[in-house]
């Protein structure tokens, strides 16, 4: 392998670890429109660092037209929802930003095509393995040096945040890094012990985050795992007893997410009650971004 040859292809896993923190989430909030500010300054920035990306990508796959063409062929569908995404803007009561959502629809297709065709199972595992280690370094880092920004404050003060807008974020991302934890531990026979330190770095994180949603699916995640263990072996008895569970954590789960509504004034429900027998935010802040919608203004 010629040095050009390796700067290539260590620039191309370098970029991939920035798409995969990007979509993450990661440094999002420091670039998050303000909820009480009436204009949002940090937009064109956002979307400068998104188009270059989808630029960089489509380069990318170009390279690789051959490969790309067949799996277009292949995935026709897929295709075709891109771009009945972008055409929808003709019909859409607001079609500057449903043209903008076509358009980041099929960026992130290019991104993802790029992803899929050029590394292998194994690498993409690996790839997914690393960005959420790198996610969890830096939320230690933000959660000692910058609390401010990686701790959150008001009703969910102490939960952890790390650099991204809200704590179930970085819990879903902690329960991403479980899962990318044990399915490599399972083909990686020399790094086991280096993946076990970051698979209870991982947990550890997602406890702090105090987030019942992504604790709720690492539980069935974990489930799904004897599951799938059980079955290979056969034993009936354990198999029955497995799925009893799993049914059951995911009916908690379907609990506590169910507390996620409001009570309004429309409502029979008892609103003292319900914050009573629930964390959650009544408000459905950092869940719902289109809540606002939902109401008369």
């Amino acid at each position: 392998m010629t040095l050009q040859t390796s700067v290539a292809k260590s620039a191309e896993y370098g970029f991939v670890l920035l798409l995969l923190a990007l979509f993450s989430g990661l440094f999002w909030q420091f670039l998050a429109p303000s909820p009480d500010a009436g204009q949002d300054p940090h937009r064109i920035l956002r979307q400068s660092i998104l188009v270059a990306c989808y630029g960089i990508a489509f380069v990318l796959v170009v390279k690789r037209w051959r490969t790309t063409l067949l799996a277009v062929i292949k995935e026709l569908s897929i295709l075709l929802i891109v771009l009945l995404s972008i055409l929808s803007s003709i019909w859409s009561e607001t079609p500057g930003d449903s043209l903008s959502a076509g358009i980041a629809l099929a960026g992130t297709t290019i991104c993802g095509a790029y992803f899929g065709l050029k590394f292998t199972l194994t690498q993409q595992l690996c790839l997914l393995f690393t960005t959420m280690a790198i996610a969890a370094v830096i939320c230690i880092v933000f959660v000692l040096f910058l609390p401010e920004y990686g701790i959150m404050s008001g009703i969910l003060e102490g939960a952890w945040r790390g650099p991204l807008l809200h704590k179930n974020s970085l819990g879903n991302l902690m329960v991403l890094g479980l899962v990318s934890a044990v399915l490599l531990s399972r083909i990686s026979n020399n790094s086991r012990y280096f993946i076990g330190i970051l698979f209870g770095l991982f947990l550890l994180i997602l406890v702090q985050t105090v987030s019942k949603s992504s604790l709720g699916i690492a539980i069935v995640f974990a489930g799904l795992l004897l599951l799938i263990g059980v079955y290979v072996k056969k034993r009936d008895l354990i198999l029955t007893a497995v799925i009893t569970l799993l049914v059951a954590a995911t009916a908690l789960t379907s609990y506590l997410v169910t507390f996620d509504l409001p009570a309004t004034a429309t409502t029979a429900v008892d609103q003292s009650a319900v914050e009573g027998g629930s964390s959650k935010l009544t408000e459905l802040t950092g869940r719902v971004a289109l809540w606002q919608h939902t109401t008369d203004q």
